[in-house]
C-alpha cells in the first residue's frame, strides 16, 4: 500500500516473516564472527599471539 506514492505498508504471511527473521537472524551472526575473525588478525599482526601451552595455562588459572 502506498501513501502518496511512498510505501507505507506491505502484508506478509507469518511463514514469510519467520523466514526473514531467521535470515537477519543469521546474517547478525555470520557478522558478529567477521568481526571476531578481523580482530583476531588484527592482534596476530600486532604480535599479540600466546602459544598453546600459555592459552591453557590461562584458561586454567582463570577456572580457579
Amino acid at each position: 500500500m502506498t501513501k502518496n506514492g511512498t510505501a507505507e505498508l506491505f502484508v506478509q504471511t507469518a511463514l514469510e516473516r519467520q523466514e526473514e527473521l531467521a535470515a537477519w537472524e543469521q546474517e547478525q551472526q555470520t557478522h558478529a564472527l567477521l568481526k571476531l575473525v578481523l580482530k583476531s588478525k588484527q592482534e596476530v599482526a600486532e604480535g599479540k599471539v600466546l602459544t598453546p601451552d600459555e592459552a591453557l595455562k590461562r584458561l586454567r588459572a582463570a577456572r580457579g
